[in-house]
């Protein structure tokens, strides 16, 4: 099953854009993410048309940062487990050091979402936890 529409917006340095429908959610996640590659405090929301779960994917200098909100919960992705350490973040404005085990390149970032977009099923087999 491939998504056919989603619900995307951006917020950046603060500012909250707001959710649109898009038709092509993998072509427009894919061009948003290579946009603000180098950026500093965006954040992407993606919320699938059929769907009451929101991915968001914070960006920071080369780097992001996943979070899942379901109905059970709050969840981050684990990119590595055995890294140490922090990243400092800034989201909406407010500077945030996010464990370097949730860090993870922009280009993974993309494959991950590009997986979930084109199979919302697909994150239950990654590693997400639960907050």
């Amino acid at each position: 099953m491939t998504t056919k529409t989603a619900g995307i917006s951006v917020s950046h340095g603060g500012r909250k854009g707001g959710l649109r429908r898009v038709t092509d959610p993998v072509g427009e996640v894919t061009t948003l993410l290579g946009t603000h590659t180098y950026a500093s405090d965006v954040t992407v929301s993606i919320q699938l048309a059929d769907d009451h779960e929101l991915l968001l994917v914070a960006l920071e200098s080369g780097n992001a940062f996943l979070g899942l909100e379901k109905s059970g919960g709050v969840y981050q992705y684990l990119a590595d487990a055995a890294a140490e350490g922090t990243r400092q973040f800034v989201i909406g404005g407010q500077t945030t050091a996010v464990p370097t085990r949730y860090v993870l390149s922009i280009a993974d970032a993309i494959e991950l979402l590009t997986a979930w977009l084109a199979r919302p099923d697909s994150l239950d087999a990654t590693a997400w936890e639960r907050q």
